[in-house]
């Protein structure tokens, strides 16, 4: 205090006045400054929480109906698989195509190489020169759209054939001179 004896009034007021001022930056550039930096960087924090947080929320909801489609997928999958013929099932395939044939009264010669399998699409080319009357081969090709199989047909050629009697009793007793008809189909398989 001897400082400020020789000091008037408005002398000591200043000095009084440079020391609060002195103090309040002091407390607050140790007390104030320290926790708005503390705060800014926890808003920051909050922000990147908040926007990762979204972004979660955001993805799980995607999820979800990722899920619910997948599940719809999932329950038609077997209509997709039952199209295609499995390739360990080949001897039934061509049992099936010889049932058709008798189921129809029809002389079938099936021709396909199994060996000759498209690896872009799995297709197998089929070949069938078929024989009968008009009835049976249109009630035949009727049966093949109809399988549970993709047999998608790319080429039919009808044919009119005069046959002799000892043929007409293998196809199923037709008279002597009777006209029958000739069909090739060219279609593709699809094998899994």
């Amino acid at each position: 205090m001897k400082l400020t004896k020789n000091l008037n009034f408005k002398q000591k007021s200043l000095v009084n006045l440079a020391a609060i001022i002195l103090v309040t930056i002091i407390i607050f550039y140790f007390f104030v400054y320290v926790y708005i930096e503390k705060v800014k960087t926890a808003n920051k924090l909050l922000i990147e929480h908040r926007v990762q947080f979204e972004t979660n929320l955001i993805k799980e909801e995607k999820f979800a109906k990722i899920r619910k489609n997948l599940n719809q997928i999932e329950s038609e999958l077997n209509l997709i698989n039952k199209a295609f013929i499995n390739e360990n099932n080949k001897l039934e395939f061509i049992t099936m195509l010889e049932g058709l044939a008798s189921k129809h009264n029809v002389q079938m010669e099936i021709k396909i190489n199994f060996d000759s399998i498209d690896p872009k699409d799995k297709s197998i080319i089929l070949n069938l020169n078929t024989s009968g009357s008009y009835k049976n081969l249109l009630n035949l090709l009727q049966s093949l759209e109809n399988l549970d199989f993709y047999v998608n047909i790319d080429n039919l050629s009808f044919s009119n054939s005069k046959i002799s009697s000892n043929r007409s009793s293998l196809l199923g007793g037709t008279t002597a001179g009777s006209n029958n008809l000739n069909l090739l189909v060219q279609a593709k398989t699809y094998w899994r």
